[in-house]
């Protein structure tokens, strides 16, 4: 019912279409984000442990 009342007006499904694309890129950037960090964590830790003297992580 909402989504009749939504298609109907032209604007409003323009406004939602709107919000819904940015959220939707807001959620792809923050997980680019998150799975950046992640590996760069990741690749501190081998760093580390290069540097302890684990050195089977040394490339």
């Amino acid at each position: 019912m909402i989504w009749r009342q939504t298609v109907m007006t032209i604007p409003n499904l323009r406004l939602a279409l709107t919000e819904w694309f940015k959220s939707l890129t807001g959620l792809f950037i923050s997980g680019i984000l998150l799975s950046f960090r992640i590996c760069i964590r990741y690749q501190m830790l081998k760093i580390m442990e290069c540097f302890e003297g684990k050195g089977y992580y040394c490339k």
